[in-house]
C-alpha cells in the first residue's frame, strides 16, 4: 500500500518516522513525505524511511487571502498525481482543524481514494477540546470566504477540534495511546525504544518556550519571562539549555541567552535530541514534550509544567481543557509548578 504524510512540524516528522520504523505495515510499504514546511526542514528527515520526499507549499495556520487558495489548489494537484488508478492509498494527518490538512480531508475526489489515519500531534491529541458555537461561527466564515476565492477552501465540521472522532478516520497512532482522546477503538500504538539519554556529571536543566507572547500583552508577557527565569535559575543547575518554539521570536531566545542559558539550535523536534543533551530537569510551560519525555524516560528526568494556571487566566484559556491537561500530566509523574502570580492549588508542588 502506498503510505502518503503530510507533515508540518517536526515533532510529526518524528512521530511518522518512528512509525514506520517500528510497524512492519509501514516499514514493507511505499512511504512518501509530503513536507508542507520551510524547504530547509528536509535536511532533518531521515532519507531511508521514505521513498521519496516531496516539499509543498507551506500554508501555515492561517487561511486567509487569495495565494495560500491558490497555493493550497496546487498542493492538490501534486497530492491528486499520487493516486495509483484503482489502488487505495492511505494518508496521515495530525488533525483536520489544520488548513491543508482540512483541504485535503474534505476533497470529493479523494473520498473513496483513501483510508485516512492520524498520528498525534501534541497536548491535542490528547486533551479532547471541542468545538464551541464561537468556533464553529469562525469556521463557517472560512468556508465562505474559500468559496469566494480569497481563502483556503475550508469546510466545517462538529465535535471534537482535532477530529478524532470523525468517522472517516480509522486510526489515530500515537504515544501512551490509551491517554489518547480518540474513541478506544482507533487508539493504535507506536512501539518505541527511545535512545538512551547521553550521561552527564553535572546537574542541568532544559527549558522549552511556547509561544504565549502573541496572545499577551507586552507587560503581561514581560512579568511571566522574568517570573519564569527566576524559577528555573532557582533550581541551582549547572548547565541551562534554551529551546525556541517554532512560533517563538528572536527577542525571547534573546532574553534567555543574556542571562547565559545555551541556545539548542536545532530544526529537530526536543523528543528527538532530548538524549543528546541529558538534562536532568525539563521545563515548559504546558509543552506536550513534557508529556513525551515523561513517558519515554521516567524517572530519570524531572518534568515540571510551570505557571499553568496563571497563563490560562490571562489568556482566559478553557478551563475545561486545561483542567484536562494537567490531570493528563498528573498520571505520568509531571510535576505542577504555580508562580508568585498564579491561582492557588493545593494540588501545585510549589518551589
Amino acid at each position: 500500500m502506498r503510505n502518503l504524510f503530510l507533515i508540518h512540524t517536526a515533532f510529526q516528522k518524528f512521530v511518522a518516522e518512528r512509525l514506520i520504523a517500528s510497524d512492519p505495515d509501514f516499514s514493507q510499504a511505499e512511504n512518501i513525505l509530503l513536507l508542507e514546511m520551510d524547504p530547509a526542514s528536509a535536511e532533518i528527515v531521515t532519507p531511508e524511511l521514505w521513498a521519496s520526499v516531496m516539499p509543498l507549499e507551506p500554508l501555515g495556520y492561517s487561511v486567509l487571502g487569495k495565494e495560500r487558495h491558490a497555493a493550497a489548489e496546487r498542493n492538490m494537484a501534486r497530492i491528486l498525481d499520487l493516486m495509483p488508478p484503482g489502488e487505495t492509498v492511505r494518508i496521515l494527518i495530525s488533525d483536520i482543524a489544520w488548513p491543508m490538512n482540512n483541504r485535503v480531508f474534505f476533497d470529493r475526489r479523494l473520498r473513496r481514494r483513501v483510508e485516512f489515519n492520524f498520528i498525534i500531534d501534541g497536548i491535542g491529541s490528547y486533551n479532547g477540546a471541542r468545538f464551541t458555537p464561537k468556533l464553529f461561527l469562525r469556521n463557517l466564515g472560512k468556508f465562505g470566504l474559500g468559496l469566494l476565492g480569497r481563502a483556503v477552501r475550508y469546510t466545517p465540521y462538529v465535535g471534537q477540534v482535532m477530529g478524532e472522532e470523525h468517522p472517516r478516520v480509522k486510526r489515530v497512532y500515537g504515544f501512551a495511546s490509551e491517554h489518547l482522546s480518540s474513541p478506544p477503538e482507533k487508539r493504535t500504538e507506536i512501539r518505541y525504544q527511545p535512545t538512551a539519554l547521553q550521561e552527564v556529571s553535572e546537574r542541568t536543566c532544559l527549558f522549552l518556550d511556547q509561544p504565549y507572547g502573541e496572545t499577551l500583552s507586552p507587560e503581561q508577557w514581560k512579568a511571566i519571562q522574568e517570573q519564569t527565569r527566576s524559577f528555573l535559575l532557582s533550581l541551582g543547575c549547572q548547565t541551562y539549555y534554551y529551546k525556541r518554539h517554532r512560533l517563538s521570536t528572536a527577542e525571547d531566545e534573546a532574553f534567555y541567552a543574556q542571562a547565559g542559558f545555551q541556545v539548542v539550535d536545532s530544526k529537530r523536534c526536543v523528543e528527538e535530541l532530548f538524549h543528546e543533551l541529558g538534562a536532568s530537569i525539563v521545563v515548559s510551560y504546558n509543552s506536550s514534550a513534557l508529556f513525551n519525555i515523561k513517558i519515554f524516560y521516567g524517572s530519570e528526568t524531572r518534568c515540571i509544567s510551570y505557571c499553568s494556571d496563571t497563563l490560562a487566566r490571562l489568556t482566559m484559556a478553557d478551563a475545561a481543557g486545561i483542567a484536562r491537561i494537567k490531570t493528563l500530566f498528573r498520571t505520568v509523574g509531571v510535576d505542577l509548578v504555580e508562580g508568585p502570580l498564579g491561582i492557588q492549588d493545593r494540588a501545585l508542588i510549589p518551589y
